[in-house]
């Protein structure tokens, strides 16, 4: 599978964990790194079974750091119910 480029070790082990039409995506779209909260993220969703509240910057990859980590789980281990709640704004950046 194809790896992100000039990312370190914490960038490739969080890359290396997603599913893998996600780090397809990832590589065909030339992201070079995951950002911080990104990595963060995934390592709280992965690791733990605690809720996630997510704050950072505009731009800062919020929603991917949510749902990169989620659609992985829920690849692997489909849902028979709702499997994840996001809750995001709705207010349009201008």
């Amino acid at each position: 599978m194809p790896q992100p480029i000039h990312a370190d070790n914490n960038n490739l082990y969080t890359f290396s964990r997603l599913a893998p039409f996600i780090q397809e995506y990832i590589y065909n779209h030339n992201w070079t790194e995951l950002r911080p909260v990104q990595i963060a993220a995934c390592q709280v969703i992965f690791d733990t079974d605690a809720h996630l509240l997510i704050a950072a910057a505009t731009a800062a990859g919020k929603t991917e750091a949510a749902f990169l980590p989620i659609l992985t789980l829920l690849h692997e281990n489909p849902s028979s119910t709702i499997g994840a709640l996001y809750i995001g704004p709705i207010k349009a950046l201008i």
